[in-house]
């Protein structure tokens, strides 16, 4: 039975406790007799990365098998020059926002070696784009989004995808295909980092599982 942890979406009987902290945020989720802790944090210093952390544990009397997909969507918005008090003008300046994305396309890549996920940016006007040194009203050289498993994944792992126009509700109760979202303007494109990792679990075991998703190079992922 597929379910989803998210506040609006949650099934009926389960109850959920959330935590806003300082530098994280967690949930803890109970449903028919599993418990779902999801810790979301910020380590300290300047990287650009967060942490995530999923622990799943089994109180029922009976084994489980429970599959669990880390999943983060993509919405880029770049903080573009404009008035502090633009009351009335916020559809103008997610136009401007919609109008710059149109810049850039996006492409889905895989880094077996790093357990890596990753949304690669490119300018579709390179030649136009100022140089990144160059001062600029926005940022024409993204860098990748990127999330990486911390822990290691089963041999020939395929269970992850870039495309969130798969996956549902009801996609992250079946395997997902290895799916990269192929280049595609980033305006209209609906993309995703998602992996999914089962555990089967005798009663009272649990597991855990991490995660870092941030921003940089590819070379940057790899060191973060």
């Amino acid at each position: 039975e597929p379910f989803c942890t998210r506040w609006d979406a949650l099934p009926a009987g389960s109850e959920q406790r959330r935590v806003f902290g300082e530098g994280h945020f967690e949930k803890r989720t109970r449903y028919q007799g599993v418990e779902i802790v999801e810790r979301i944090e910020a380590p300290a210093g300047d990287d650009p990365v967060l942490l995530s952390t999923t622990g799943v544990r089994n109180d029922t009397g009976a084994p489980v098998e429970i599959g669990v997909a880390e999943f983060w969507d993509l919405n880029v918005e770049q903080l573009t020059a404009a008035p502090v008090l633009n009351f009335g003008l916020d559809d103008y300046y997610q136009w401007r926002r919609q109008w710059l994305n149109r810049k850039f396309d996006v492409r889905g890549a895989w880094d077996a070696q790093n357990q890596t996920l990753r949304i690669d940016f490119s300018t579709r006007h390179p030649a136009r784009a100022p140089a990144a040194d160059q001062p600029a009203m926005a940022d024409f050289h993204l860098r990748s989004y990127f999330l990486s498993a911390l822990d290691p994944l089963p041999e020939s792992f395929i269970e992850y995808t870039t495309d969130a126009s798969k996956v549902s509700r009801n996609v992250f109760g079946a395997a997902m295909d290895s799916r990269l979202i192929a280049r595609t303007n980033l305006r209209d494109a609906k993309a995703c980092l998602s992996m999914r990792r089962t555990a089967r679990l005798g009663p009272g075991e649990s597991a855990t599982w991490r995660y870092a998703v941030g921003y940089g190079t590819p070379d940057d992922a790899v060191a973060l």
